[in-house]
């Protein structure tokens, strides 16, 4: 039976300064995460979202974003490239040239990479359950786990209005 410490000892210094290195940036990214969403949980953040929502639209018109007309179609178009349909499709082809070239443990590691992210993004949005932002009128009904979805209708409040009070856009 091999040794389990015997894979450290054979790797360089350099090796292992590098590991150590990743291991550490990783654990302070975990750490950062944790805290942000803790704070993003607890409401914290909840104004400063609301800010950066109001400042992305027009003030006469909420339910329109500022700049070009033609700004709103590209900035939904970007947004779909990363939705699942994309990026299974995109993982599929990958997959497939990866099959071609033979080379199997590359494309099952591209199709589990996929799939556990997608796994631990259908899992932490479960977890936070946050629900969409209520400051501005939607660009496009969402169909997916990103956010709670209102059971009537699409609500928004008004910045100035009570949580209460607000419009609603059927």
């Amino acid at each position: 039976m091999m040794n389990p410490t015997r894979w450290w000892t054979g790797l360089g210094r350099r090796d292992r300064t590098w590991l150590a290195a990743g291991v550490t940036v990783c654990a302070l990214l975990m750490i950062a995460f944790v805290s942000l969403a803790h704070e993003v949980s607890a409401g914290v953040t909840q104004s400063f979202d609301d800010s950066v929502l109001l400042a992305l639209r027009d003030p006469a018109d909420l339910a329109r974003p500022i700049g070009p007309e033609w700004i709103e179609g590209s900035i939904l178009d970007l947004t779909a490239l990363g939705g699942s349909t994309i990026l299974w499709t995109i993982v599929a082809a990958v997959a497939g040239f990866l099959l071609l070239q033979t080379r199997y443990r590359t494309a099952i590691v591209v199709v589990l990479a996929a799939g556990s992210g997608e796994l631990l993004s259908f899992v932490l949005k479960r977890v936070f359950n946050r629900p969409r932002p209520t400051v501005v009128p939607y660009l496009r009904a969402v169909y997916s786990t990103s956010f709670q979805q209102p059971r009537h209708g699409v609500h928004y409040r008004l910045p100035d209005a009570g949580s209460d009070s607000g419009a609603r856009i059927q």
